[in-house]
């Protein structure tokens, strides 16, 4: 079982050549898993061990062996902020990937913990019985009697 926080720096640096093997991909996928789960983002030291984590992982080239809607499978179960901590750690562009496979998934963690977001304002009307006007639309103006 690997565990991401107590790994030795000699064991990061064989991790490139270990993730050519399907079977320790899947167990670094578990471990990456419990570790998102696990970890709370204090604006402190669990900030910078969450963005240590990702940086470590990028630099062994793990994103050339997990797609975006893996890595948006696994980041959907943390906390929103836990999640923006580890992918602040990845390259733009595959950052950019993760935030779209995310947003695919947002109706759901929006209507389930009942937040305001960008494109969804379930908690507005839930207490105002309207929804926000969809993006890119603009709003029609009452007539004028």
């Amino acid at each position: 079982m690997i565990d991401l926080i107590a790994m030795r720096p000699s064991e990061w640096k064989d991790m490139p050549d270990r993730l050519s093997s399907e079977s320790f991909r899947v167990e670094l996928g578990n471990a990456l898993s419990r570790f998102l789960r696990s970890s709370r983002n204090d604006g402190g030291s669990g900030a910078d061990e969450i963005y240590m984590t990702g940086v470590r992982l990028t630099q062994a080239g793990v994103w050339n062996y997990f797609s975006a809607k893996q890595a948006a499978d696994l980041l959907k179960l943390a906390d929103t902020g836990v999640s923006s901590a580890f992918l602040d750690a990845t390259p733009d562009d595959i950052r950019l990937d993760i935030q779209e496979e995310l947003n695919s998934l947002e109706p759901r963690r929006a209507k389930r913990r009942g937040r305001i977001t960008g494109r969804f304002g379930v908690e507005l009307k839930r207490l105002t019985g309207r929804s926000l006007v969809k993006q890119g639309t603009k709003p029609k103006r009452a007539k004028k009697a």
